[in-house]
């Protein structure tokens, strides 16, 4: 029934993406009254790395295109919108040049970012920072260190090179090679992958919704192996579909196993197993690093264990959709939605996680609430105190980072969520119980996309305290 009922109000919160098909106008119905422009021409500059088809590809009409005087405005805004999105570069600017004409020009100035990032790693093993400062005392055993290597736009066609080098409370090991587009169309690409990662410690089970955790300082207790390929087609600028097929290979010791036969299930110490996943995506955000207007909706399915090994046999699926609304000149609002059902012949305590992991609510920063069913809401209303500002320091001379961005959003937050747990509900009071956390925040907009939330937040418990984010809420 909680199921029929969360589907019941998705589809109602889902209904404006479905009722655009009675909108379009037949060019018969047109008033001829209405003026074309004519795009003889398209000039780029800026782009030392990025090849020309990359930017073609985000603009909303072509050479030879024939606009509609009244539509001009939003495909230009539109492109650069595009433009934005793609993370490439750190301004764009896209003109139409001789409008007195019915014959135009579109020119797009470019910025270009910094595209190889050699970046330290100094991480925090735990959830979050809250999880580390408060409940793992501050434990500097618990710091990830390394070495990340990120080329963004490889060979100048947004293709992206990963490599992970990882020592300290995890060690890991990856890489990845994204390409965009392998086809003339520029409508299909692919990414291979590879991951192996190993700790000596690990959350063996949750009990009073925290976690409980092993330490073997002279043992590996945990081993996870994967290597993967995706496909990804995007034929329109807004909705993407992406597959992957992944092998895994997990590990576990024998203590692990004793203190929960239900980790791996009835005791086992490995699962090897290959899953499947689909994901269609449609992106209307203005922008995604910090949105403040559009929508998104995800809708994910994934098959764990196709019967070649007989370890793991599972399913799920989940959605999310997220709108984003101007409300005067300086107030936004925002509301999100997501749920997850995971269905199993028997639960194993690897594969059960909900909130407070990825997904979680605000004011429960310090609890986990596993379970094979979530609901998740948020809304939030948050005002621009600092419009953006860009500060420029002549004096660098690399000129990615001359230009330094900052806005500031000040807000207040209300979250809601429900986890149904049929298993583990008797030593954790916040399964299969209504959630809910309230507060006030402030957001730091900056330089990359880099955000820092600083938040007050309230939850059910009575408990209160500040949390420290630095990624989107919504």
């Amino acid at each position: 029934m909680k199921i029929i009922c969360f589907i019941s109000i998705l589809l109602i919160h889902l209904h404006p993406l479905f009722s655009f098909a009675g909108n379009y106008q037949t060019k018969a119905n047109r008033s001829d009254e209405k003026k074309y422009v004519v795009v003889t021409k398209i000039s780029i500059e800026g782009n030392k790395i990025t090849k020309d088809h990359i930017i073609f590809r985000e603009l909303l009409f072509n050479i030879g295109d024939t606009i509609l005087v009244d539509e001009l405005n939003n495909k230009i805004n539109s492109s650069e919108d595009n433009l934005k999105n793609t993370s490439l570069f750190n301004e764009v600017k896209v003109e139409a040049k001789n409008l007195t004409s019915e014959k135009i020009t579109i020119h797009v100035k470019l910025a270009e970012r910094w595209y190889t990032w050699p970046i330290p790693i100094f991480n925090l093993a735990d959830r979050n920072f809250n999880d580390w400062w408060v409940n793992q005392n501050r434990d500097l055993s618990r710091v990830d260190y390394g070495l990340f290597f990120l080329r963004y736009n490889f060979r100048g066609r947004d293709e992206k090179l990963k490599a992970h080098i990882q020592l300290g409370y995890t060690e890991r090991f990856a890489m990845t090679y994204e390409i965009p587009y392998v086809n003339k169309k520029q409508t299909s690409g692919m990414a291979f992958f590879s991951s192996f990662s190993r700790g000596r410690e690990l959350p063996y089970r949750t009990f009073n919704n925290k976690l409980e955790y092993y330490k073997e300082p002279d043992n590996y207790i945990l081993k996870e192996f994967y290597t993967g390929i995706k496909y990804m087609y995007r034929k329109e600028i807004h909705n993407k579909h992406r597959v992957e097929l992944i092998y895994h290979n997990n590990s576990i010791s024998s203590s692990i196993a004793s203190l929960n036969p239900d980790y791996f299930l009835n005791g086992a110490l490995d699962q090897k197993y290959v899953s499947i996943n689909y994901e269609y995506i449609r992106d209307h955000r203005q922008l995604k690093a910090y949105p403040l207007k559009g929508n998104y909706f995800e809708v994910e399915f994934e098959k764990t264990g196709l019967g070649l090994f007989n370890d793991v046999d599972l399913w799920s699926f989940s959605a999310n959709y997220r709108h984003y609304i101007q409300i005067f000149d300086r107030l936004y609002g925002a509301a999100g939605i997501w749920s997850k059902y995971i269905g199993f012949n028997q639960p194993n305590y690897y594969d059960t996680d909900a909130l407070g992991y990825n997904k979680y609510l605000r004011g429960y920063e310090y609890y986990v609430i596993d379970g094979q069913f979530f609901v998740l809401t948020k809304v939030s209303l948050k005002y621009e105190i600092l419009k953006q500002q860009k500060r420029t320091f002549r004096n660098m001379p690399l000129p990615q980072f001359q230009t330094i961005p900052l806005a500031i959003f000040a807000g207040i937050h209300l979250d809601n969520g429900y986890v149904l747990d049929n298993y583990y509900f008797v030593d954790n009071n916040l399964n299969n119980s209504h959630l809910l956390g309230t507060g006030i925040g402030i957001d730091f907009v900056s330089f990359y996309d880099k955000i820092l939330r600083v938040e007050y937040s309230f939850n059910k418990l009575g408990e209160s305290d500040l949390f420290l984010h630095f990624s989107i809420p919504i």
